[in-house]
């Protein structure tokens, strides 16, 4: 029979803390079990879409982001937050997240409004006051992709080549510039992960007479962190 020393230690570490570990699962670890171990469920798809809704101001992304906190949505799911208008807030989703999300604003008492990016109505700036309805929706074109190119750049890796990609798929980006955009991404991430160490190099022309040990020094040196480094993307 074990001493009682013994028994607080088998009941100590009978459930071992780890995430590897057997535990009692609880509703929710049960319902995205089911998800996970089901043959049933839809292949992937890499759709994406904008919704919008109302809003009494225009507000910077930042803004936008902490005010969606307070319905509960998870920020990593928003792949951009933005105000088309002066009235209207899009956010770009994963047509997964859509029904999630819209159930969120429902539970606020919010619900979507329909807004057309392409309409000539929202061009207002009076340089463009002579154009066509069709020029008027190509430079509307233009903004919007302009837009979709600079959110693409804060998305992370490889969001951001599921979504270009989808956009060339809608006919919103061109092959040139899909390809344009992921070679660029791609030498930015280079760039940033192996940033160039020049300081050998400098080091032995700025003073050519220094010592060899000074040399060496500036060889082994570490080079700079990519967050000390000022890059835009």
């Amino acid at each position: 029979m074990p001493s009682r020393h013994e028994s607080l230690l088998y009941q100590k570490f009978k459930y071992a803390p780890g995430q590897f570990r057997s535990h009692q699962p609880t509703a929710e670890s049960l319902e995205l079990a089911s998800k996970v171990f089901n043959a049933t469920q839809q292949p992937p798809t890499a759709e994406y879409k904008y919704l919008y809704f109302p809003s009494n101001k225009r507000m910077k992304p930042s803004i936008i982001r902490s005010k969606l906190t307070l319905l509960g949505i998870d920020n990593v799911r928003i792949l951009d937050a933005h105000c088309p208008d002066w009235n209207t807030i899009g956010l770009l989703v994963h047509v997964n997240y859509e029904a999630e999300l819209l159930a969120k604003f429902t539970a606020a008492q919010v619900q979507p409004i329909a807004y057309d990016y392409f309409d000539p109505v929202h061009l207002r700036d009076q340089r463009h006051a002579g154009l066509s309805q069709i020029e008027k929706v190509t430079k509307l074109k233009n903004i919007f992709k302009n837009n979709l190119t600079r959110s693409l750049s804060f998305m992370r890796y490889p969001t951001c080549y599921s979504v270009a990609k989808y956009f060339h798929r809608q006919d919103i980006l061109t092959a040139d510039e899909l390809t344009a955009f992921i070679t660029n991404s791609k030498r930015q991430q280079i760039a940033a992960t192996f940033p160039a160490n020049t300081t050998t190099a400098t080091t032995a022309h700025s003073h050519p007479s220094s010592s060899a040990p000074a040399l060496v020094e500036a060889a082994v040196q570490s080079p700079s962190a990519a967050s000390d480094t000022n890059m835009q993307l």
